[in-house]
């Protein structure tokens, strides 16, 4: 959370499963959830965790989270989620080159479509 102090826009990114392909772009809000004893935060406890410790809102966040084929130990990167991290990358390119709130957000429409692969 001291990370996040100094900035006026957060991007967070994960791995999930049964996501939408190839990712979702989404806007996070605090809220405590059970992932606060655990090793692991979830976003929105994050954010929580952020307003009671530092006594204010945190800056917009956001969540990136791609599509993840497969999830087991020492798995290598398969072609399917390879694709989905390029398809983010370019995303992600656009939205920092575009520094105000509004513009990320009119971008937060959940799953975000796959380009067609059909060629006429």
């Amino acid at each position: 959370i001291l990370d996040m102090e100094q900035h006026e826009l957060i991007l967070l990114a994960d791995a999930g499963w049964e996501t939408p392909a190839p990712f979702t772009f989404e806007r996070v809000q605090p809220l405590r959830d059970s992932s606060f004893t655990t090793h692991a935060l979830s976003p929105q406890t994050l954010l929580s965790i952020y307003r009671d410790t530092l006594g204010g809102s945190p800056p917009p966040t956001f969540l990136l989270t791609l599509r993840g084929e497969r999830f087991g130990l020492g798995e290598t990167l398969s072609s399917a989620a390879a694709g989905h991290l390029d398809a983010a990358t370019g995303f992600v390119a656009e939205r920092l080159s575009e520094s105000e709130e509004r513009a990320w957000r009119a971008t937060c429409t959940g799953a975000i479509e796959e380009e067609s692969t059909s060629h006429a």
